[in-house]
């Protein structure tokens, strides 16, 4: 998770959580007979140099921003 000037919400167990602010990327990798998709995140209030890349799987809490991404980026939808 970034890490500069602006501080996380406290999530309801007390966790620091992060905002995202868009999905701005997507790929997929294959290893062996696995395929993994992962995003490129955008957080709230950090610059590109922040953007990381995660696992659809480590984003349970980000399915409308992948949704938002998916939509407005038709060949995204296919690579996966």
């Amino acid at each position: 998770m970034p890490t500069n000037d602006v501080a996380p919400v406290v999530g309801p167990e007390g966790d620091p959580e992060w905002e995202i602010e868009a999905i701005v990327g997507k790929r997929t990798s294959k290893r062996g007979r696995k395929k993994k998709t992962e995003y490129l995140v955008r957080w709230k209030g950090y610059g590109p140099e922040w953007d990381s890349w995660y696992a659809k799987d480590e984003l349970p809490n980000a399915q409308e921003a992948i949704a938002d991404y998916e939509s407005s980026n038709p060949i995204a939808r296919r690579e996966a």
